[in-house]
């Protein structure tokens, strides 16, 4: 990269307050200095505009992934309601695991790793493991809202 020369206004005030600054960060202050920490400032300020706009599609990302979750969860209940003479998803109901993976076949597709993926997802939220071929299911269809993410959720 070559470097090229340009010329912007400053008031007094700033370039004095900017000169102290260099001063007490480096101790001294000598040629080329406000140049460099010219430089090194808009290259954070850059950086920090790019992060900022990073962290707005990460949060816009994980409203999207939460409100696919419960959508899916939607689903897998009305698929279970549908095929299995209405074996209703209620709150505290034990759910075995070859109609999970059935629904999940139907909804999400057979492969293995994105039926476990989607386990993964509903764990916690919807349902809890209570034995190796068993889970129980936390909350059911009907309680089923798009929640706010929390900054706590997101980490």
């Amino acid at each position: 990269m070559c470097r090229k020369r340009y010329c912007f206004s400053l008031e007094d005030s700033i370039m004095n307050a900017f000169r102290a600054f260099i001063v007490e960060k480096q101790g001294t202050f000598k040629k080329g200095d406000i140049s460099k920490w010219t430089e090194t400032a808009f290259r954070n300020l850059i950086s920090l505009g790019h992060t900022q706009q990073q962290n707005t599609k990460n949060l816009q990302n994980a409203e999207k992934t939460i409100f696919k979750i419960s959508e899916k969860w939607q689903q897998i209940c009305k698929y279970v309601l549908n095929n299995y003479d209405g074996f209703e998803l209620k709150e505290k109901q034990t759910l075995p695991i070859k109609i999970l993976n059935d629904a999940l076949n139907n909804i999400c597709g057979i492969d293995e790793r994105t039926q476990q993926r989607w386990i993964k997802r509903f764990q916690g939220k919807y349902i809890k493991k209570i034995s190796i071929g068993a889970y129980e299911v936390i909350r059911d269809a009907e309680f089923v809202t798009i929640e706010p993410v929390s900054d706590e959720e997101l980490k």
